[in-house]
């Protein structure tokens, strides 16, 4: 997982300098500290709930189905 963590930041900069990170949502837990690349991985109060807010402010939809035998 780190790996391609460190892989995707590294397409996603727009040069080779290090970059810092700003993690958010529950799984940012299991991220290293020390990543290649990356000058500091920053994790801002509460990160954990950034999806739960997410979460609760898009839109509301639903579906429906129906399995007939």
């Amino acid at each position: 997982m780190t790996v391609l963590l460190e892989d995707a930041i590294d397409q996603m900069k727009t040069n080779s300098k290090e970059v810092p990170l700003i993690l958010s949502g529950g799984g940012s837990i299991i991220v290293s500290k020390s990543l290649k690349g990356v000058s500091e991985v920053i994790r801002p109060n509460h990160y954990g709930a950034a999806n739960a807010i997410g979460a609760s402010l898009g839109q509301v939809s639903e579906g429906l189905e129906q399995i007939y035998s």
